[in-house]
């Protein structure tokens, strides 16, 4: 295969041949000349992938999805938790039609479910996987056209994102659908790359267009950025091929979501029913007032400023906006994947605040306010700042080469350069993630109070007939009552939302309750409110704490 090559021609980052002259690539099928003409011609073509690549590709993704997990989140309790347990009792029409429509993740998740249930693992396989192949996909694109440093530099920008950190093992689409789509990027460069027309090559078209629809199935904002596959796949004489079967794959996925939509819930366009229905605008309170009112009929520039704006306020959000401003500026860069990959950012951009009230600001279809939604950005923000990088050092590297500088320092710079490139998002992600009350969202500053509880209990050999808990903590507990990779309970005990107001816990029931600052589980403190309103001074004297977190986050009472 053409994309494949011997490792021993790896070009560094600061090499001519990668950032300056892409084109120049030994013939690798079997013509030849003919071929190197073909590449000299294309703009976006690249150094191919090695398998020590591959290899690298792996192991970062490796790398990420242990990150992933030593700094995970408690297991969602809203929309994550949906999912799985969509798939656990498929089909389930028990929530919102835009959620239980997602096939992509729904049908996704039914392997691990099948496999372990209701365990912590089901609902950490996808977030954790799709963070270790987005992570991968962004370093062999970095890695085509600038070199393998500037891979990893892309990556680390990604991941120090603190909207992406935060949200890798949540369970949210957002990066599940990233990934499929960069993977989709991947396939359908190795696609463009083939010489000739064959089998292969009509594999990888079918593959890129599987990709497509899994990540539409997914989260129906991925099709944003569609016109990239577009552009990737475009060469002449192939347009009528590519595009016949590009689209039998998404033909499938298109039956299948008619197909379930219409013998479980009895409307085959239901999708299309929901998406074309959306309008913030018609989102109330519970008193009838607009709900998202800063959304609504606002000036058009406030739409395309929101995000930055928003952006700025945030833990590590100045580094975003710079990032994002530079990533802008890459569609001026006289380099080929330079200017893909910032119109990649600039379109999807654009097209999400036309739609979120740019275009038509009385009817809004999407929000701006939730940063997760900000996620499809950071790969291509990322690789833009990476490739501009990567093309500053080559041309300073050529300019010293010339004076007569020592080869010592030419050999050096990349490095230098690589790390003044990520230190601040690097050092801010850090400390996002190890300091302050936001880190106690994460396992190790506490996050994981909900598995030292089961490893108390499970040591105790605890058991009783009832614990009263907050509703939300209520749907995620039983996930914490089984071992990590599922099995029977370690502890017994049912849970019951303390929040109504039939609710009244007697002697010998037990209480469970995140405690207020923490952000371990921010939605569990919100449906712990109306409980909080009727007791102001905290739990009743009767109430004996039985367990407390480490980090002070969790306390078990015994209702004496």
């Amino acid at each position: 295969m053409t994309h494949i090559e011997n490792p021993g021609r790896e070009r560094a980052l600061a090499s001519r041949d990668v950032v300056d002259d892409p084109e120049r690539t030994e013939p690798t099928g079997p013509t030849g000349t003919k071929e190197t003409t073909e590449r000299r011609r294309d703009w976006l073509a690249g150094t191919p992938w090695s398998r020590v690549d591959l290899l690298i590709a792996v192991l970062v993704g490796v790398a990420v999805m242990v990150l992933a997990y030593v700094f995970r989140s408690i297991v969602v309790p809203t929309d994550p938790w949906h999912y799985v347990r969509s798939a656990l009792e498929f089909p389930s029409d028990d929530w919102v039609p835009l959620g239980y429509t997602r096939y992509g993740i729904i049908l996704a998740s039914m392997a691990p479910a099948y496999v372990f249930g209701n365990a912590q693992v089901t609902y950490y396989f996808w977030p954790l996987l799709s963070a270790g192949v987005l992570s991968g996909a962004i370093f062999l694109l970095g890695r085509r056209w600038w070199g393998r440093l500037a891979g990893l530099v892309a990556v680390l920008l990604f991941v120090s994102n603190t909207v992406v950190f935060y949200n890798l093992s949540r369970g949210y689409p957002d990066i599940m659908s990233m990934a499929i789509f960069t993977l989709a990027i991947v396939v359908a460069l190795v696609a463009r790359d083939r010489a000739s027309w064959d089998r292969w090559t009509v594999g990888l078209v079918l593959v890129v267009g599987f990709l497509l629809g899994w990540g539409f199935e997914t989260r129906e904002t991925s099709m944003l950025a569609w016109p990239l596959i577009a552009v990737i796949l475009w060469r002449r004489g192939r347009l009528v091929r590519t595009a016949l079967f590009l689209l039998l794959p998404l033909a499938f996925w298109a039956a299948v979501d008619i197909g379930i939509s219409a013998v479980a819930y009895g409307d085959p366009l239901l999708k299309l029913h929901v998406l074309s229905g959306t309008d913030i605008s018609a989102t109330k309170t519970a008193t009838g007032e607009l709900a998202n009112g800063n959304l609504v009929n606002q000036p058009r520039l406030t739409y395309f400023t929101f995000i930055p704006k928003m952006a700025w306020a945030m833990a590590g959000g100045p580094a975003m906006v710079i990032i994002g401003v530079v990533a802008a500026l890459g569609v001026f860069v006289r380099n080929g994947g330079i200017r893909l990959m910032a119109w990649w950012f600039l379109g999807v951009y654009l097209l999400t605040v036309l739609a979120a009230g740019g275009l038509d600001p009385a009817h809004p279809r999407g929000r701006l306010d939730i940063a997760r939604y900000w996620i499809p950005f950071a790969p291509a923000e990322s690789l833009v700042v990476a490739g501009m990088a990567a093309l500053a050092t080559a041309w300073v590297v050529r300019r010293l080469s010339s004076a007569g500088a020592r080869p010592v320092v030419a050999a050096a710079l990349p490095a230098l350069v690589a790390v003044l490139v990520v230190a601040v998002p690097v050092f801010q992600g850090a400390r996002y993630a190890t300091t302050g009350v936001a880190s106690t969202a994460f396992a190790v500053k506490g996050g994981d109070a909900l598995e030292e509880l089961r490893d108390h209990l499970d040591a105790e050999d605890f058991s009783t007939p009832k614990v009263w808990t907050d509703w939300e903590t209520a749907r995620i507990l039983p996930a914490y009552q089984r071992d990590f990779f599922g099995g029977d309970k370690v502890w017994q005990g049912k849970p019951e939302s303390i929040t109504g107001k039939g609710a009244k816990p007697v002697s010998g029931d037990y209480v469970l309750l995140f405690q207020p600052g923490s952000r371990t589980c921010g939605f569990c403190l919100t449906a712990l409110y109306p409980w909080t309103i009727r007791n102001p001074s905290g739990p009743p004297s009767t109430w004996e704490p039985v367990f407390e977190s480490d980090a002070r986050n969790l306390t078990l009472y015994r209702v004496r």
